[in-house]
């Protein structure tokens, strides 16, 4: 609970650092370059999931990013909540930051961080932080990408009495993309593959997200997205491997 308390209060001084550093650009002589530099999102929907996590439910996230010709930050929050017949059936979310400086032509020292809850799958917690190297290519709006590679130690700690806390290093490999396939849709996808380096065979997780999103009235935006978790080595035999959520709602960019 405290350490779900820290990550909040993080996030919270995170996105006042940025609302901050927004503010300053808009009162700059030179506000139309230097604020697209700066991007942020609020996305609220209905979910429908399946696996662990069953029936309906309301899901928020939030994403924040600065990028300069030196470094880029980003971080996100996302969280799913839901009851079906009074009962809790989905409660899990997920904090990720990232920074990259730059080496040379799109390659750059990484550094991220991640914290993570899934009531229902028994996981308390989960944390980790690495270092790492991560490519950027594809500036312009019509198409990025990006593949980073951390390596991480990370801790869980479960709900299940007689589970320990489980502490490992993985690596975490993570490829991204963005494609603009009409004047006003995207395409975003990706795929975030996590192996314990002395279990690499057994013990892996893969998270698989993609989504669709249109333009309805700036800054408003319809979007759907399909988030599929897959854990290899769940914690215990009652907890079903693939977790499967669908989140269709309105995206606020700024």
């Amino acid at each position: 609970m405290r350490l779900r308390k820290a990550v909040a209060v993080f996030f919270i001084i995170f996105l006042a650092i940025f609302l901050l550093k927004a503010e300053e650009i808009k009162k700059d002589n030179n506000t139309s370059q230097k604020s697209k530099n700066w991007k942020s999102s609020l996305f609220l929907s209905y979910t429908m999931s399946k696996g662990n996590s069953k029936g309906a439910a309301y899901s928020g996230q939030a994403q924040l990013s600065y990028k300069t010709s030196g470094f880029f930050l980003s971080g996100s929050y996302e969280q799913y909540y839901g009851k079906s017949e009074d009962k809790v059936n989905l409660n899990k979310g997920k904090a990720f930051f990232t920074f990259n400086r730059k080496i040379k032509d799109g390659f750059n020292v990484s550094s991220s961080a991640t914290y993570e809850y899934d009531r229902i799958a028994e996981l308390n917690y989960r944390f980790n932080y690495g270092l790492g190297f991560s490519y950027l290519g594809g500036d312009k709006s019509s198409k990025s990408f990006s593949f980073t590679t951390n390596f991480v130690y990370e801790i869980d700690n479960y709900s299940i009495p007689e589970k320990e806390d489980k502490k490992n290093f993985r690596l975490q490999m993570l490829a991204q993309t963005n494609i603009n396939f009409f004047k006003y849709s995207y395409f975003e996808a990706s795929v975030l593959y996590t192996p314990n380096v002395i279990e690499i065979s057994d013990d892996y997780r893969v998270e698989i997200k993609s989504s669709i999103k249109f333009l309805m009235t700036s800054p408003i935006w319809f979007k759907f997205s399909v988030l599929n978790q897959f854990n290899n080595k769940p914690p215990s035999d009652k907890i079903k491997k693939n977790d499967f959520t669908m989140v269709t709602g309105i995206e606020l960019s700024i």
